[in-house]
């Protein structure tokens, strides 16, 4: 883990349970979460967090961390902006997605994915998304929309549609 100033870090597959943990509970209620999985499907929403963070990783994307006492209070999902391939173990990643989360939410997910891509180049390609704990990040006083900056707009939240 290469540690930046300010208990900013470069978080790593050691991290990815802790991380999909805190990010399924501050999108509890958000309202791209309820489209993609009406009736609030828990086990869905920690599948695609956890398939979001896994993109980062397998594609070396920054997955960032803001820790405190040792613990990750916020996580920043980095998109930058070259398109590029798949490699085999993410798209099978992809596969494992689709059978948790149901061919209805990948529908809408893939829907979705289609509408953000197709901004490309938009004025920050570098955004995915930005979310912390409740004691998280800079706003400390709303639990689950603790956004950090314009970074955090929901309509940036997901590029993870396949490009194979």
């Amino acid at each position: 883990m290469t540690i930046i100033p300010n208990q900013i870090a470069r978080l790593g597959h050691e991290h990815l349970d802790e991380v999909t943990l805190m990010l399924t509970r501050s999108f509890e209620g958000d309202p791209l979460m309820d489209f993609l999985f009406p009736g609030n499907s828990t086990e869905s929403r920690h599948a695609l967090m956890r398939f979001s963070c896994l993109v980062r990783l397998e594609l070396a994307w920054p997955l960032l961390g803001f820790l405190e006492s040792g613990r990750i209070f916020g996580a920043a999902g980095i998109t930058p902006p070259e398109d590029i391939p798949w490699p085999a173990e993410l798209r099978h990643h992809y596969e494992t997605l689709k059978g948790i989360i149901g061919t209805g939410a990948i529908a809408r997910l893939e829907r979705y994915s289609e509408l953000t891509e197709n901004r490309r180049p938009d004025p920050l390609p570098w955004r995915g998304w930005c979310r912390s704990r409740a004691t998280g990040l800079r706003d400390r006083s709303c639990p689950t929309r603790s956004h950090t900056s314009d970074l955090a707009r929901p309509s940036y939240l997901y590029r993870c549609v396949p490009r194979y």
